[in-house]
């Protein structure tokens, strides 16, 4: 048997050491430690060995290098581009220390921190290795310290022997998920525990770190080391793989150079059924299907890694902020625009910048909206500069305003210029030095604004949608390009104008490496208090969606399919069950559709090994975040069905949920549909949005009720449903090209509602016999834009917007007596919500008996909501006792563990009833309070306080332990002997005792004893 991978590689490095150390030390060597970037305990971590610094750096010149071995730990060599003998030569020359440095290192910082990591041999890098290995204070790496960095590569060194030992690193799939070769197996394996793990990339298409993670409540890194060190047999490799459960079927295994693990892999074929855990919810499926899966989430992800990744560049930040670029004379007029509307006082200082530019050709054109003044300060600065030229122009944007000065432009070149820039000397003698006569040129710009960013070099074309984006700022153009067939500026790209023109045309040329632009906030529009720029996504959806095709292919989408839409970000957890719950719930014909919205590998990953053997399950992935309306609208075009499904990622369909949801589409009136939203302890999330008049964001009607306020026979035609679960014919959706993005994750669901119908008619229904838990708003960053979102759809439909409904909160049995206004909101101050204050209305059908009052009653169990909460015990004798009461004409409704205490509802709430569990019962102010110790143990009984309560029931030997003040003590055996007295079924005798009670307390005749 042929020797591990690790143990071959240190035979042939041992036998290369020892000739090493038989001679001297060659000049080469010597230059490579003296560069300052080359770390023998770094380079004996990756070889499995301890060398001295000699020995290291005549192994890595002879052959670690074009192993792919790296000489330090905080350099980021992959951001090159470089082949390893180039990597070389810039590290004996010393080139290499302007090197990018990896973000684990922050090299500006350390630069600020001290002028000597800049002059250092090594830059800031060799600094920082200098003084951290002779044992002097260095700031911490991330959040950890020095040492704790060490212990850790150190550990990871370990583990790489287990690694490379096992067998079971695959590369060829490892490769494929980051996009890239590795020089050896030992590199692609160090660059799995450096920095695969921890961004959620996968060793082997069985083994997914999340879940094993989570299946053997692992904490920390190296989970693919600990999976190998304990037997493989602690928790669930991943979905289709449990060691455990492998192991009772081939006890054999165990012996297997690579564990069960590997002999599963040595011995099966396509057809071989996966193990998944025994009784967990992943069925098992053919190891082909499974493969194939993983592998095609895996080349998607490395493909798109390529396009979000930053260009090859030889330059770090802390180098091009030190720059100095070559710069050459040119005869060359620049013309540089400006938007005259931003010019005020402020922009003295900006504007001397610009005067101090090196190259003094240029022309600085002030567009300035026609009817407006020029501004004084642009007449002050015109006074003193005959090149400073305002101009009025027409248009009621800036876009408008730029084309129309563009048009006039007789000069070769042209910047924009924004009064927050501060331009470098050298701005634009470098740029024209460097330009491509077609394309222009570009230098790194440094934003230092709210959203602080280094913007160096422009990717290619294809791939800038995928990238940050970015303005103007530090681009040099040709004017050729501003004067073509079709302005270049488009108004519809809103506050993302200059980032869209670099998406339409290859402009840019080469980068000059030097900061040409610093200032606060560039590119970024002047938008009013509260709101965001939004274009930005806009521009990205366009590329990514073809509205055309999905409107032609409408008439081929196939009849009566419906396909859930998913979209999902940064979680695999939840999504999983929403798609299985989805499926589950439902026996019509139904395809789910999951975006992944560009969160880690591991997501997509997951998903797809989950359902890979499921052919109505199709996963897709996007480079990088979209938000939910574009991710939604991606769905949709990927997906077959005659109807199209919104539904969260964090949703959990109930049993019967689809085909109610469908039914009253066939009706060509209605427009759209949405179940019963609940929360998952069975409060009410929302029945349908309602709302409440000019100018005032919409609500949630119902919500943080119980369920009982909306039996599931309930059906309300709503003029909007909310996008959490909802359900449209694919014609509607693609008549109006679905979400609009400039929503970013809020409002996009009711203004696609009033952009497919009329807000004066309710074209659309609540279908509460189809019912939805909501784990609501898991998605990290969900409310990042609230506010602006609100702004955005008051300033769109605000004046449109009907209300207040009142007559919908009386179809669900409730007045709406007062509409309170919510705090303002942080920046705007604008008031734009407010919070409904209802009164019960009785029901026509009430008539208690004796004409005792219709009371509203809450029964309180610990019963968790949904399906596994429906069938215990206490839920089936509150539903009984519940019933009971409603036929003596009283309104009841039931709250499970966790929706006990209801703030926006509990005050309708007459009585509360307190069936006594595990949950401990709380009184609620102004309500009759009545404790029921049903089966409690004397410590649990113990334990309660009756403070607040009117009535207690609680078995009689008990009845010493407790604190019984003015409460009424009954035991159940005396409830159940009432009922047998009078000759009524328990249920009914409970009921009548309770309603004769709680009648009693609040003094009020009746007729029921």
């Amino acid at each position: 048997m042929p020797a591990p991978p690790m143990k071959r590689l240190r035979r042939t490095l041992g036998r290369a050491r020892d000739r090493a150390a038989r001679r001297p030390m060659r000049p080469d060597e010597r230059r490579l430690l003296a560069s300052g970037l080359f770390d023998p305990w770094y380079y004996g971590l990756q070889v499995g060995a301890a060398l001295r610094p000699g020995e290291a750096a005549a192994e890595f010149l002879s052959s670690g290098a074009r192993a792919g071995m790296l000489a330090n730990p905080f350099t980021d060599f992959d951001a090159t581009g470089r082949a390893p003998d180039e990597i070389v030569a810039d590290l004996l020359d010393g080139s290499a220390r302007a090197y990018p440095v990896r973000s684990l290192l922050d090299d500006l910082a350390l630069v600020a921190q001290t002028s000597a990591a800049a002059s250092h041999r090594g830059g800031p890098v060799g600094f920082y290795l200098e003084h951290a290995h002779a044992g002097a204070p260095v700031p911490p790496i991330g959040k950890r310290s020095w040492e704790s960095f060490r212990a850790l590569r150190q550990r990871q060194s370990r583990a790489l022997g287990e690694v490379l030992d096992s067998g079971l690193f695959d590369r060829a799939y490892y490769e494929s998920q980051v996009g890239r070769g590795f020089a050896s197996l030992p590199a692609a394996a160090w660059h799995y525990l450096e920095v695969g793990e921890v961004t959620g990339l996968s060793p082997h298409p069985l083994f997914e770190p999340a879940w094993y993670r989570r299946s053997c409540e692992l904490r920390g890194t190296i989970a693919f080391g600990h999976f190998l060190r304990t037997g493989q047999d602690q928790g669930e490799a991943g979905p289709h793989f449990d060691a455990a459960a492998y192991l009772r079927r081939h006890p054999a295994a165990s012996e297997h150079p690579g564990g069960p693990l590997g002999h599963f892999v040595a011995t099966a074929d396509d057809t071989t059924p996966t193990i998944p855990r025994p009784g967990g919810e992943v069925p098992a499926a053919r190891w082909g299907d499974v493969r194939r899966a993983v592998l095609d989430v895996a080349q998607r992800h490395g493909t798109q890694a390529r396009q979000t990744a930053a260009p090859s560049t030889t330059w770090g930040r802390w180098a091009l902020d030190q720059a100095v670029p070559d710069t050459a004379a040119s005869s060359d007029e620049v013309a540089i625009l400006v938007d005259g509307a931003l010019w005020d006082a402020d922009c003295v200082e900006a504007l001397a910048t610009v005067m101090a530019q090196d190259h003094e050709r240029w022309v600085l054109h002030v567009g300035v909206p026609v009817g407006r003044p020029v501004p004084a300060a642009v007449v002050h600065a015109a006074a003193t500069d005959p090149r400073v030229r305002p101009r009025h122009v027409p248009g009621t944007t800036w876009a408008d305003r730029a084309n129309a000065l563009a048009a006039g432009l007789d000069q070769a070149w042209a910047s924009l210029w924004n009064p927050r820039e501060h331009w470098s000397p050298q701005h634009l003698s470098a740029l024209l030095a460097a330009a491509d006569g077609e394309r222009g040129a570009h230098a790194a710009v440094v934003d230092t604004g709210e959203a602080p960013a280094w913007h160096t070099a422009l990717a290619l074309r294809a791939d800038r949608p995928w990238q940050e984006s970015r303005g103007l700022c530090g681009v040099l153009l040709p004017v050729s390009v501003l004067q073509g067939d079709a302005p270049p500026f488009r108004p519809e790209a809103g506050d993302a104008y200059a980032w869209d023109l670099l998406l339409r045309h290859d402009v840019g040329g080469p980068f000059v490496p030097f900061v040409a632009v610093r200032g606060r906030d560039l590119g970024s529009p002047e938008l009013p208090p509260g709101q965001r720029a939004a274009g930005e996504h806009v521009l990205r959806a366009e590329q990514v969606v073809d509205w055309e095709a999905a409107e032609a292919g409408v008439a081929s989408r196939v009849a009566g399919r419906a396909s859930a839409l998913v979209p999902t970000y940064r979680d695999w957890s939840y999504t999983v069950v929403a798609v299985a719950r989805a499926l589950a719930g439902t026996d019509s014909d139904l395809e789910v559709v999951v975006v992944d919205n560009g969160s880690a590998r591991e997501v997509a990953g997951i998903v797809g090994a989950v359902f890979a053997s499921d052919p109505r399950v199709h996963v897709h992935r996007l480079p990088r975040n979209t938000h939910f309306a574009t991710a939604s609208n991606v769905a949709f075009a990927h997906s077959t069905g005659e109807f199209a499904v919104f539904l969260n990622n964090d949703t959990e369909a109930r049993d019967g949920w689809l085909a109610p949801l469908l039914e009253p589409l066939a009706d060509p009136a209605v427009v759209g549909t949405q179940p019963l939203m609940l929360y998952p302890d069975d409060s009410i999330q929302t029945a349908g949005t309602v709302f409440y008049g000019r100018q005032l964001i919409p609500g949630h009607l119902l919500a943080s009720h119980p369920p009982d306020d909306c039996p599931p026979g309930t059906s309300l035609a709503l003029r909007a449903v909310t996008a959490a679960c909802a359900a449209f014919r694919a014609e509607s959706v693609a008549r109006v090209r679905g979400f609009d993005p400039v929503f970013v994750n809020g409002m996009e669901d009711v203004d696609l509602c009033l952009r497919l119908a009329d807000p004066s008619v309710p074209a659309f229904r609540l279908v509460a016999a189809s019912r939805v838990a909501h784990h609501e708003s898991k998605s990290p960053g969900r409310f990042a834009r609230s506010e602006s979102n609100r702004l955005r759809f008051l300033a769109r439909w605000g004046e449109q917007l009907p209300g207040p409904e009142a007559d919908m909160w009386r179809r669900v049995g409730f007045e709406l007596v007062g509409l309170p206004v919510q705090k303002p909101l942080p920046r705007s101050e604008r008031r734009t919500a407010v919070t409904p204050t209802l009164a019960r209305v009785p029901a026509g059908d009430e008539s208690p008996p004796a004409a005792a009052p219709s009371l509203r009653w809450a029964l309180k169990i610990a019963a968790p909501g949904g399906p596994e909460g429906d069938a215990l015990p206490e839920t089936v004798l509150a539903e009984e006792i519940a019933d009971r009461l409603r036929e003596l004409g009283q309104v009841v409704v039931v709250d499970r563990h966790g929706a006990h205490q209801r703030p926006q509802s509990d005050y309708l709430d007459d009585v509360t009833v307190w069936l006594r569990g595990t949950d401990r019962a709380v009184p609620l102010p102004g309500a009759t309070n009545v404790l029921w110790l049903r089966d409690t143990t004397a410590t649990e009984a113990s334990e309660q306080s009756t403070a607040g309560f009117d009535l207690v029931y609680s078995p009689a030997e008990e009845r010493p332990l407790l604190d019984r003040g003015s409460a009424l003590w009954e035991s159940d055996a005396v409830l159940t002997e009432n009922a047998r007295r009078t000759g009524t079924e328990p249920a009914l005798g409970h009921a009548r005792r309770l309603l004769a009670d709680v009648l009693d307390v609040r003094g009020i005749p009746h007729g029921l004893r």
